[in-house]
C-alpha cells in the first residue's frame, strides 16, 4: 500500500477529477460482475456506491443501463471486488502525488484537476487550445 500525506493540493486535484467524473458519470464502464465502489476524498475511506442497473433491449440488443447516486467529495471506482477497488485507489493517489510533486499547472495557476494523462503533459500548451 502506498504511503502518502495527503496534503490540500492534493484533494484540490481529487475534487476537481470528482466535478470532471461527475460531468462524465455516464460515461463509467462497468464490466460484468463489477461493482461500483466510491472513495471518500476527506477521510480516503473506500465503501460500496449506490447505484441502479437497469437492461434495456432495443432492436434485439440488450444493453446495460446504469445510475449512481452521485454525492459531492467522491470518487466512484468501478472494481470486481474492495481489493480491486483499493488497488485502483492506490493508483489514482499515485498518479494525484505525481502531479503535486511535478507542480503541473495550467492557465490559471490552479493544478489541472484530471487524472487522465500525464505522459508529456509539461509539453502541453494550455494557453493556447
Amino acid at each position: 500500500m502506498i504511503q502518502i500525506n495527503v496534503t490540500e493540493q492534493h484533494k484540490e486535484i481529487l475534487y476537481g477529477q470528482s466535478i470532471v467524473q461527475y460531468r462524465n458519470i455516464s460515461r463509467i464502464k462497468v464490466a460484468n460482475g463489477h461493482q461500483i465502489f466510491k472513495m471518500n476524498i476527506d477521510t480516503l475511506s473506500i465503501g460500496l456506491a449506490n447505484y441502479k442497473v437497469e437492461v434495456v433491449k432495443e432492436d434485439e440488443k440488450e444493453y446495460r443501463k446504469f445510475s449512481i447516486e452521485f454525492e459531492s467529495g467522491q470518487i466512484y471506482i468501478p472494481a470486481l471486488n474492495l481489493k480491486n477497488a483499493i488497488r485502483k485507489a492506490n493508483k489514482i493517489l499515485y498518479i494525484v502525488d505525481i502531479m503535486v510533486k511535478k507542480n503541473i499547472k495550467i492557465a490559471n495557476n490552479s493544478t489541472k484537476p484530471m487524472l487522465s494523462s500525464l505522459r508529456g503533459a509539461e509539453q502541453i500548451n494550455y494557453n493556447n487550445p
